[in-house]
């Protein structure tokens, strides 16, 4: 299983999850169990070096909430 930053959000707010699963689909499939009222999008944990988390947190909270 691979390492995935899941990022959500939803009526009451948005935030981010890091989930174990075997594929991006996997992993965003695992958020819509939890919360399936949720919109979400995968990066894949490798990708997390190069990307700012908390730049990213922002961005997708400014779109989704917007």
């Amino acid at each position: 299983m691979a390492d995935f930053l899941v990022l959500f959000s939803d009526p009451v707010g948005a935030g981010y999850r890091k989930v174990q699963a075997l594929t991006a689909q996997h992993a965003a499939e695992v958020m819509k169990l939890l919360n399936p009222e949720a919109l979400v999008s995968v990066v894949p944990a490798e990708q997390l070096s190069v990307i700012d988390r908390h730049q990213l947190v922002a961005d997708w909270i400014r779109l989704t909430q917007g």
